[in-house]
C-alpha cells in the first residue's frame, strides 16, 4: 500500500466504500497492492459484507493527481461514467463497476470494481495472450460502431490525432538523427490519422 493510499484510513475507506456501494456495514479485512498501478493509486481490498467476504478492485483519484496531457486527464470519475453508460451494456465479458463516489469534503474519487481473480494488465504478460485480447477488443468496437456516443463520452477527431504529431514535434526539436527522423515520421503521419477517421465511428 502506497503512503497516499494509508490515508485513506485516516479519511475512514470503509465509509467511502459504503457510499460506493451504496450498503452499510462494510467492514475492511485485507488492503493488498495492485502490481499494474499507473496513472492512479489503486489496490485489491477484502471486504467484509452482510453476505459473506468479497474481494474488489479500488482505484482512487487523490487532490492534485490528475494532469490533463492534450485530453487524457479525465480522471476516476469520467471512468466511472464510461463504466456505467457504454461498457455495462456490453454483452462481452467486462469487469463489474459496484460504484463510484466522490468525497467533496476531501476530493477524494472511489471507483469499486469486482475483482477478477488471475487476471492482469496484458503487457505483463506472454505475446500469446494478444490474439484473445486483440479479439474482444475488435469485438467490442464493432458492437459500438455507428451508434451514437453515450453523453460525455469523448470522440476523438482528425484535429485530435494531429495534435499528437504536433506535440512529438515540439518535444523532439534536435540536430540529432532521431529527432529529425521523428519529424519526418510526424509530418508523414497526417495521412495515417486522416484513413484512422474516415471509416465508422465507434468507442
Amino acid at each position: 500500500m502506497t503512503e497516499r493510499q494509508a490515508e485513506l484510513e485516516r479519511r475512514t475507506l470503509e465509509g467511502l466504500l459504503a457510499s460506493a456501494l451504496g450498503i452499510d456495514g462494510v467492514a475492511v479485512v485485507e488492503r493488498g497492492r495492485n502490481p499494474y498501478s499507473s496513472r492512479f493509486s489503486s489496490e485489491i481490498v477484502t471486504l467484509d459484507l452482510a453476505g459473506g467476504r468479497r474481494r474488489v478492485f479500488c482505484k482512487y483519484g487523490l487532490p492534485g493527481g490528475i494532469v490533463d496531457v492534450h485530453g487524457l486527464g479525465s480522471g476516476v470519475g469520467y471512468e466511472a461514467m464510461v463504466y456505467s453508460t457504454v461498457v455495462a451494456r456490453s454483452p462481452h465479458p467486462t469487469a463489474t463497476c459496484l460504484g463510484f463516489v466522490r468525497d467533496d469534503e476531501t476530493g477524494v474519487e472511489l471507483l469499486v470494481l469486482d475483482y477478477l481473480e488471475g487476471f492482469g494488465r496484458i503487457a505483463k504478460y506472454e505475446p500469446r495472450s494478444l490474439p484473445r485480447a486483440a479479439a474482444w477488443i475488435g469485438a467490442f468496437h464493432a458492437e459500438h460502431e455507428g451508434a451514437a456516443a453515450a453523453p460525455g463520452v469523448h470522440r476523438y477527431d482528425l484535429a485530435y490525432y494531429l495534435g499528437w504529431a504536433s506535440r512529438a514535434r515540439e518535444w523532439s526539436v534536435g540536430p540529432d538523427v532521431e529527432s529529425r527522423t521523428l519529424v519526418r515520421l510526424s509530418e508523414q503521419y497526417a495521412e495515417a490519422a486522416s484513413a484512422l477517421v474516415s471509416g465508422p465511428q465507434t468507442v
